[in-house]
């Protein structure tokens, strides 16, 4: 069965109803198949994205404890990451990863900081 439609210019349009119908049908199972994969793909890259963030983490610790700032926290978080990743926990490992390179870096940010400004603590 046909029907008059109007398009985007106002000109009428013969048009399938039950057409329409298996067309909206496709178009809702093609976004929802998308939206699976999408979703699932996420979980996956977040696993694989842990080993360089706790590289990262342990390099700028280093570079912070040569210069006697290391954080006392910040090896216990690289360490529960670890545990968490050989566990099968990449959420929990990816989210004690990024902490830890946070400290990290706040903690390399610290010694150059006090590298730079020492002066200034010294009393007149």
């Amino acid at each position: 069965m046909a029907h008059l439609r109007g398009n985007k210019f106002n000109m009428p349009v013969m048009a399938k109803v039950s057409g329409e119908k298996a067309m909206n049908k496709c178009r809702l199972l093609f976004f929802m198949v998308l939206s699976i994969t999408l979703f699932s793909s996420g979980s996956l890259y977040a696993g694989a994205a842990v080993e360089p963030i706790l590289e990262d983490a342990r390099t700028t610790l280093n570079k912070a404890a040569a210069k006697g700032f290391e954080w006392t926290t910040t090896r216990k978080l690289i360490e529960g990451a670890e545990i968490a990743l050989a566990a099968g926990e990449k959420d929990k490992s990816l989210k004690l990863a990024k902490a830890a390179l946070n400290e990290a870096e706040k903690s390399l940010t610290q010694a150059n900081y006090a590298e730079a400004h020492w002066r200034a603590g010294i009393p007149l």
